[in-house]
């Protein structure tokens, strides 16, 4: 059933800790679905990416969400070396 509403998740991953909320509403957010977040201690070698991807997929588990409805993701990585960039990526599979 298709719904008139749009879905949108928000991940801020920072240095200490993972935060998700996730939301619906058509022109503005009208509600909030899911809220969850974890401590985490980020990594500055190569297993960073791989902590970071667990530590999501922990936090979705948590709150009883899956990658395929998350609607529109907005990310923001916290960090000394960060920078701020805006990129439309394509449709990810579930995996």
């Amino acid at each position: 059933m298709k719904t008139n509403k749009s879905v949108r998740t928000g991940i801020d991953l920072g240095t200490t800790s993972v935060k998700i909320v996730r939301g619906e509403g058509r022109d503005r957010l009208e509600r909030v679905t899911h809220v969850g977040s974890r401590k985490w201690e980020a990594a500055s070698d190569a297993r960073a990416a791989d902590m970071a991807s667990e530590a999501i997929r922990e936090v979705l588990s948590d709150i009883g969400l899956s990658s395929g409805n998350l609607g529109q993701v907005i990310a923001c990585v916290g960090g000394n070396e960060t920078f701020v960039r805006e990129a439309t990526l394509p449709l990810m599979s579930d995996d």
